[in-house]
């Protein structure tokens, strides 16, 4: 008895020491500039750190001071309020720190990047040990369900009322003070009533009603940050039919035998078959898509005549995935019109794991339809002009973790092709390391979780499950590794030079820390609602995998969480609403793969009734408000040109298939330089980017100085070195192409001013034919007075740009 009194004893003092500590770094963090431990006003990491620091000891001291106590309530009540209890915790806890961030520290990049990490470090594993500590102290069952009603639906009327007000974003009271009292007010209002009522208060309350409740609450939370425009009457009143009819069919239908076997297999190639035919883009290029297309066809160009990836070309959007394109490209003519093509086959593709991924881990036809419907509703139609005129956010940036996926669910499927499908997974990411930094991160991340997830649930001690996480871990960084050291030693071998992995991590600065591009979130953004929903999901994976790892197999729900969760921070430094569809697919998904879960997991029917009809309220929604989208988008689709609706799709497919010329002033280009015969040697075009890209796409060649894309050079700080390497490397013979004149391609770069001026300074540039409108040809006769060296002396080098160029998109 006296070593329990002293180990209690111990913890407690650890407690207090813990308790003390985290507040005190607290403190320090949010009262750093006013005692001048920093000079600057904006919150730098170092502070963040020691606020995150303070708050994960405090969690540690909620963690060391818990006791037990014998549980009472039965194990179905004590997973209801477990569950509930945390769900409600999170979002009110979410909702508390977005406000008090905004309250204390101001809104601007560096809080918001704060408020993801505080998600991720603080929030979920502080909802996680506060419903642990109720576990362990035996505070479980209708009482607690009772309570998480209460929470929740205090949040989530608290957050429609504060939209309602419409209060300005700064003043004496403004929307984030606002939200951030009412709610404290509400959370200690709640604690109070739960310790001064009579212990029999839960007697006269439906428990179970407001444990089915809280699908609806969640709703009801999400309407605040719901775009106005979906909020109109047609649009609700669409979706709201949708949810009832879901509820009662559920109610009326649920548990009976679907369809067989042989009719399911129908149904799915059905449903395949509509992917190709509604998701598949046809349609001839215009000038805003090959904007965004240069930055792919461009490096992918310079990679099929002869300048490697890291070596003589760069770019922003990734390395292994150009030399990818140029492979793709080896087989098929290069342009806007296969690109097209390629992009919407991979989107295809990626629609078809969606919806296999689905089906494997919800086991049911309708929540895996619906999902789909409403990802590619998202995905497909919602995007601001056709989907395809982006790949930078599309399939090649996002696309490769949907295979870690699958490959995990696959090989939890299958005892017999397991190694197979684990292999995989190393595989892919081993290739995404190369791909880009973006689906590396997103890649061993993910593959990451779901390895700590097979570890948590496994049946081994807590030291085997260790060491299985720690050696799982290894391998997926020893592949990551493996990649980048493979592509560098083969770009070794077969250039001669070493990869500049430096000039591509520069790219990647600029984009974070650098802030370029960065925009603010906007108030009542719907990315809210949707980091919100990640930190939810992480917060009952976790739970569930700590007190329940039985239930807790389902590895979609993981792994779509930190996929979605990395993927977010595209939009948490863009955070243009627009960029919300690009990681939409990801949330979608997830949304259905928990309805799927609850319809496994939960006997009563009006509980799977509510969360399906709430599911679907939401799904609906979204599907209702892409009307006129989808409307002025079909006719693009195959399915308007199978249905005659559109011109034949083999008329289409030709014409895209053969690439040709949209603008007219890069085929006044082409016919320029074909005219000039013979053009051996090598071809320097100085153009505008746009017109630069697609004339040397038509002409089958790449640029010799500096990428076929001049608008990546621009953004880089070892651009203007880059370029003077290579006039150096020049020789005499070749052939320089420049305008300066508006309708002729004119209004150069700083790069390519830049480029100019180092060709005059190091050759005798003669010309050899002018249009008479500007554009004109140089033959590099010789080289200038002072020989090969001459380009190395002083020319005034650009500054890499910090925003995007003119002409660039």
């Amino acid at each position: 008895m006296a070593e329990v009194t002293t180990a209690r004893s111990e913890r407690s003092r650890l407690a207090v020491s813990l308790f003390v500590a985290g507040g005190a770094a607290v403190v320090l963090a949010l009262a750093a500039n006013t005692l001048g431990v920093a000079a600057s006003s904006a919150f730098g990491w170092k502070k963040a750190t020691l606020l995150i620091i303070g708050c994960d000891a405090i969690v540690a001291a909620l963690i060391v001071s818990a006791r037990r106590t014998p549980p009472t309530a039965s194990e179905n009540g004590d997973l209801a309020s477990l569950v509930s209890g945390a769900i409600a915790d999170g979002v009110m806890m979410f909702a508390i720190s977005a406000a008090a961030l905004i309250v204390l520290l101001g809104q601007t990049k560096p809080i918001e990047r704060l408020g993801y990490f505080l998600a991720i470090l603080v929030i979920v594993p502080l909802s996680v040990t506060l419903a642990w500590r109720r576990q362990r102290a035996g505070l479980t069952g209708e009482r607690q369900q009772l309570l998480a009603f209460a929470k929740l639906a205090a949040t989530a009327g608290l957050l429609c009322l504060a939209g309602l007000l419409a209060l300005p974003a700064t003043g004496t009271l403004d929307t984030s003070l606002f939200v951030l009292l009412a709610i404290l007010a509400a959370r200690v209002a709640i604690a109070l009533s739960a310790r001064l009522l009579p212990a029999g208060w839960t007697q006269g309350f439906p428990a179970s009603a407001a444990l089915v409740a809280i699908p609806l609450l969640l709703v009801v939370a999400t309407i605040p940050f719901v775009p106005p425009a979906t909020l109109s009457v047609v649009d609700v009143a669409v979706a709201l039919a949708a949810g009832l009819a879901t509820f009662d069919l559920v109610r009326a239908f649920g548990g009976r035998h679907g369809p067989s076997r042989g009719w399911i297999r129908v149904i799915d190639a059905g449903v395949l078959i509509a992917c190709v035919l509604v998701v598949a883009y046809l349609g001839l290029p215009e000038l805003g898509l090959a904007l965004d297309h240069n930055y792919f066809l461009g490096p992918a160009n310079d990679v099929l005549h002869g300048h490697p990836m890291l070596v003589s070309t760069f770019s922003q959007y990734g390395v292994g995935m150009m030399d990818a394109l140029a492979a793709v490209f080896l087989i098929v003519p290069i342009g806007y019109g296969t690109f097209t093509l390629l992009l919407s086959f991979l989107t295809v593709l990626l629609s078809i794991v969606i919806y296999v991924i689905l089906r494997w881990s919800t086991r049911s036809l309708l929540v895996a339809i619906a999902g789909l419907t409403v990802a590619v509703s998202l995905y497909v139609f919602e995007e601001p002009s056709y989907y395809t005129y982006y790949p930078s956010t599309g399939v090649l940036r996002f696309g490769l973790p949907w295979l870690v996926i699958l490959w995990s669910l696959a090989s939890a499927r299958t005892a017999r092709y397991t190694r197979l499908f684990d292999g995989l997974v190393l595989a892919t990411v081993a290739v995404s390391a190369v791909w880009s930094g973006e689906a590396g991160i997103y890649c061993l991340g993910t593959a990451g979780a779901l390895a700590c997830l097979d570890a948590a649930v496994a049946s081994a001690s807590a030291r085997e499950r260790l060491v299985m996480a720690a050696r799982r871990i290894a391998q997926l960084v020893a592949a990551s590794l493996f990649g980048l050291l493979a592509f560098t030693l083969v770009t070794r071998v077969a250039s001669g030079a070493w990869a500049n992995w430096g000039a591509y991590l520069d790219y990647i600065r600029l984009y974070t820390t650098g802030g370029l591009g960065a925009l603010p979130i906007e108030p009542w953004s719907a990315g809210l609602a949707l980091g919100a929903m990640y930190t939810v999901s992480a917060i009952v994976i976790v739970l569930l995998a700590v007190t329940r790892p039985v239930l807790m197999r389902e590895r979609a729900a993981t792994g779509l969480t930190v996929f979605g969760a990395l993927a977010y921070t595209y939009y948490l430094d863009r955070a243009h609403p627009d960029n919300l569809i690009h990681i939409s697919p990801p949330a979608v998904a997830l949304l259905f793969v928990w309805l799927g879960i609850v319809r496994l997991t939960f006997d009563s029917r009006i509980a799977v009734a509510v969360a399906s009809g709430a599911t679907i309220f939401l799904g609906a929604m979204i599907v209702a408000s892409e009307e006129e989208d989808i409307r002025l988008k079909y006719p693009r689709s195959v399915l308007a040109a199978v249905l005659g609706d559109a011109p034949p799709l083999g008329s289409q497919l030709r014409a895209m298939w053969h690439n040709p010329l949209f603008d007219p002033t890069a085929a006044h280009v082409v016919a320029f330089v074909s005219s000039l015969g013979s053009t051996h040697g090598s071809l320097t075009t100085l153009l505008t980017p746009s017109v630069e890209t697609e004339a040397l796409l038509q002409l089958g060649t790449a640029n010799a100085v500096g990428a076929s894309q001049p608008c990546q050079e621009s953004l880089s700080a070892q651009g203007p070195g880059r370029v003077a390497a290579a006039v150096n490397s020049l020789r005499p013979g070749g052939i320089v192409v420049v305008s300066t004149a508006p309708q002729d391609a004119g209004q150069l770069l700083p790069i390519q001013r830049y480029t100019l001026a180092l060709l005059r300074r190091r050759f005798t540039l003669r010309e050899i034919s002018a249009d008479g409108q500007g554009l004109q040809a140089f033959r590099m006769t010789a080289l200038a007075p002072g020989g090969a060296g001459s380009a190395t002396r002083p020319v005034a080098a650009p500054q890499a740009v910090l925003s995007v160029p003119p002409g660039c998109g």
